[in-house]
């Protein structure tokens, strides 16, 4: 386990950590994530704050099951999401420019998605193409509405719904429509 806070230099040198299975980057910014590629084992990835927008490799980490992106205010495209089979836990927290999830139906083994302060996104129906999700956490998104989870009804595997959005008539319509799941 490494977390590096606004790490410089040298960068290269985790790729000699070949057990490496959750890393975390907060200030820091990657032209791409090359660097990444020879931790097979990588199983955890936070990207904080920074400026690394080039998200591609993420698809070339066979044991990626974790991923939490935060503040990366340079970010708007996620489509490299859509391929990220192995993922089990994604978390995606305050990127204001990111309007956009792609349709995570590929992801067979997702069961979590946390979204907090994603204030470009009006759409969830992508999230609920993820066939085994079962825990949906929303917060801090004011602009949605109860509409935007009803693409979550009938949902098979849906357990928990915990939607946030900072408004209380919003909260109380989701909690109706969802009334043995919302939280």
């Amino acid at each position: 386990r490494l977390f590096l806070v606004r790490h410089r230099k040298d960068l290269p040198c985790i790729q000699d950590l070949k057990d490496l299975e959750d890393l975390g980057f907060s200030g820091i910014t990657l032209p791409d994530l090359s660097v990444l590629l020879p931790l097979v084992k990588l199983r955890i990835l936070n990207l904080f704050l920074g400026g690394t927008t080039n998200l591609g490799m993420l698809t070339q980490l066979p044991s990626l099951e974790n991923l939490w992106l935060m503040r990366i205010t340079k970010l708007f495209d996620l489509g490299v999401l859509a391929d990220l089979i192995g993922l089990k836990k994604l978390r995606l927290v305050w990127m204001r420019n990111v309007t956009s999830i792609p349709s995570l139906h590929k992801l067979r083994g997702l069961d979590e998605v946390k979204l907090e302060t994603m204030k470009g996104l009006n759409d969830l129906s992508s999230l609920a193409t993820a066939p085994v999700l079962r825990r949906v956490f929303i917060s801090n998104m004011p602009q949605l509405t109860a509409d935007s989870f009803r693409c979550f009804v009938g949902h098979p595997h849906l357990e928990e719904l915990w939607a946030y959005t900072g408004k209380k008539k919003v909260r109380a319509q989701i909690k109706q429509m969802f009334p043995n799941i919302a939280r």
